[in-house]
C-alpha cells in the first residue's frame, strides 16, 4: 500500500509521463526551430530553446474536462552590453504580448484552440550569450501554475572553417619548402577573434599572421602582436612554412592550434608534418 504523498507523486508523475514523456520532472529541449509548441497541464515543467531568429510560441491545454486560464504571460531579459542597452531599435531579445487573460479549452474541444505570440530578436556581431527567461502564469480550476521556457540567444559564431585540415610538405622541395596557405573563415554571425596560437611539436616548422612569422616548438600559448578579427563571412590567409636547414632522416610533425572566441570550440587544430629526406 502507498502512502497519502507517494499516491499523489505516483499519480502526477503518470500524468505527466503520459502527456510529456519521458519523466516525472520532464524538460523538453528544442532546438533551432523558429516554431514551438508547448502543451501545457497542471505541475511545473522547464523548456529550453536556442533562440536563432524570431521565435513564435503556441500555448494549448492538453489537460482533459478543464479550462486552462492564462492570466499573464512575462519575458524577463537585461541587455548583455552597453551598445544593446543604448540602441534605439530595442534589445535583442522582445516579447509581442497577447491579449490576456484568455480561457484555454481541451484541444480539440473548443475555441480559441489555442494561444499564440512571438519573442522578437535583434542579432548583434558580438559573441555573447544572451539568456532570458518565459514565464506563463495560469491556472485550472483555482489551481495556480507557472511554466518556465529558458531561451538562449546564441550570439557566438556556429562554424569556423579552417582549410585544410592537414598540411604535408615534401621531402622532394629539400631543406626549403614552399609556403602552403592555410584559409580561416568565419562562416558564423558575429565576430570571430583569433588572439592567440599555441605550436606545439618540432621545430622547423612556422606561421606568417599579418607579417609576424611565429615557430614550431611552443607547447603554451603564443599571444599575436595583434589579433586577427573576422566579420561574419570574411575570411583571411595565412603562410604555412617549413625549413629545417639540415637533411630531415625523419618525418616531423607540429600542432598549430588557432585559439579563437568561439565558446564551442575555442581552439582549431592543424597538424602539420614534413617527409623525411635520405642523408
Amino acid at each position: 500500500m502507498y502512502s497519502r504523498m507517494q499516491k499523489r507523486a505516483y499519480s502526477s508523475c503518470l500524468i505527466l509521463v503520459a502527456v510529456l514523456l519521458p519523466s516525472c520532472e520532464p524538460t523538453v529541449a528544442m532546438d533551432n526551430f523558429s516554431h514551438s509548441v508547448i502543451e501545457l497541464y497542471p505541475g511545473m515543467v522547464s523548456y529550453r530553446y536556442q533562440l536563432l531568429e524570431d521565435l513564435e510560441i503556441t500555448i494549448r491545454n492538453v489537460g482533459r474536462g478543464r479550462l486552462l486560464n492564462i492570466s499573464e504571460i512575462r519575458f524577463d531579459y537585461t541587455p548583455a552590453t552597453d551598445e544593446e542597452a543604448r540602441d534605439p531599435g530595442g534589445p535583442a531579445m522582445s516579447l509581442a504580448s497577447p491579449e490576456l487573460p484568455v480561457g484555454l479549452p481541451p484541444y480539440g474541444e473548443g475555441e480559441p484552440s489555442s494561444l499564440t505570440f512571438t519573442i522578437h530578436s535583434k542579432r548583434y556581431n558580438d559573441c555573447t550569450n544572451r539568456p532570458g527567461t518565459l514565464t506563463i502564469v495560469s491556472d485550472s480550476d483555482g489551481e495556480p501554475d507557472l511554466r518556465r521556457l529558458q531561451i538562449l540567444f546564441a550570439g557566438y559564431p556556429r562554424a569556423v572553417l579552417v582549410a585544410p585540415n592537414d598540411i604535408r610538405f615534401s621531402a622532394s622541395c629539400g631543406n626549403s619548402c614552399p609556403d602552403q596557405k592555410l584559409v580561416l573563415s568565419n562562416s558564423g554571425t558575429c565576430d570571430l577573434v583569433v588572439s592567440a596560437i599555441a605550436f606545439p611539436g618540432d621545430s622547423g616548422f612556422r606561421v606568417t599572421i599579418d607579417g609576424q612569422t611565429y615557430l614550431s616548438g611552443t607547447d603554451d600559448g603564443l599571444p599575436l602582436d595583434r589579433s586577427v578579427v573576422l566579420r561574419p563571412e570574411e575570411s583571411t590567409e595565412w603562410n604555412i612554412g617549413f625549413s629545417s636547414g639540415e637533411a630531415v632522416p625523419l618525418m616531423r610533425t607540429a600542432e598549430l592550434g588557432i585559439v579563437t572566441t568561439d565558446p564551442l570550440a575555442n581552439k582549431f587544430v592543424v597538424n602539420l608534418s614534413a617527409d623525411g629526406s635520405p642523408h
